[in-house]
């Protein structure tokens, strides 16, 4: 189904163009029921990631807000953003003028050892887990942290510099890591939402790659290359984005939630 490529900075119309592509031809549907949504809860995230590898040096905690003082307090090094977020008057629009950024030749090029995914139909809720996965692969492939043996390290060792396409539907029939998923899912302090349930939030990721601030949605076609960041900036970059490009767009709805990727111990 997928051809092997290399990639030497990809620019986001080559994204784009595959995606349609790979749309076009019928994405195999997996293997796997669809997956549950994950709740946006510290040990949520944290039960899915330590139990498929990661050291439990490294943890999702809360970003209880936005402002500098309580930004202060988020321990660090921090290396990645989860954001979950109402997606009704946000991502439609944002999806759309993202893709006529890139079809018009415009966009950052993307740096040739991202490791990114597409959200397949086959996922269902999965953005969730998605979001985890680009977080600890970014950071794993660029020597932030190891990972312990496991479903995880197996998974981002046998995908890396593979098509968007191909680690998707992977990741869809990963049977390991949707079982761990599920698991974690179930032990949230809320109700799971069913697994076929329409659900208006959606999970992306922001990370550091190389030298420059991503937003990781496998939804919207390409890794959005933000701009020079640096480790100590790499929150408050994060965050400006968020306001700017995400909270801007329905400043009126409580329904934001931000836990960050720390070194704790």
């Amino acid at each position: 189904f997928f051809e092997l490529f290399e990639m030497s900075g990809k620019s986001p119309k080559w994204y784009i163009e595959e995606h349609e592509t790979f749309l076009q031809k019928g994405c195999p549907s997996g293997t796997n029921p669809h997956w549950l949504p994950l709740e946006s809860n510290p040990d949520v995230l944290n039960a899915f990631v330590h139990r498929t590898g990661l050291p439990t040096a490294w943890e999702w905690c809360d970003v209880f807000g936005l402002d500098e003082e309580l930004l202060a307090m988020v321990p660090r090094p921090c290396v990645a953003i989860c954001l979950l977020f109402p997606s009704k008057n946000i991502s439609r629009p944002r999806r759309q003028e993202y893709k006529s950024i890139a079809l018009e030749g415009n966009g950052k090029l993307v740096a040739d050892d991202t490791f990114y995914l597409w959200q397949i139909e086959a996922f269902g809720n999965a953005c969730g887990s998605i979001a985890a996965v680009h977080s600890v692969a970014a950071n794993y492939l660029q020597g932030t942290f190891e990972l312990q043996p496991g479903p995880l390290k197996t998974f981002i060792d046998d995908c890396k510099g593979a098509h968007p396409g191909e680690i998707g539907v992977k990741l869809a029939d990963a049977k390991d890591l949707h079982e761990v998923s599920e698991t974690s899912a179930e032990g949230g302090a809320t109700e799971t939402p069913d697994r076929e349930d329409d659900t208006d939030n959606h999970f992306i990721a922001f990370v550091k790659q190389g030298n420059d601030l991503y937003e990781m949605d496998g939804c919207i076609g390409y890794p959005i290359n933000h701009g020079p960041t640096t480790e100590d900036k790499f929150l408050s970059d994060a965050v400006k984005v968020i306001k700017d490009e995400f909270i801007s767009r329905d400043p009126e709805n409580p329904h934001f939630s931000l836990l960050a990727l720390c070194k704790t111990a």
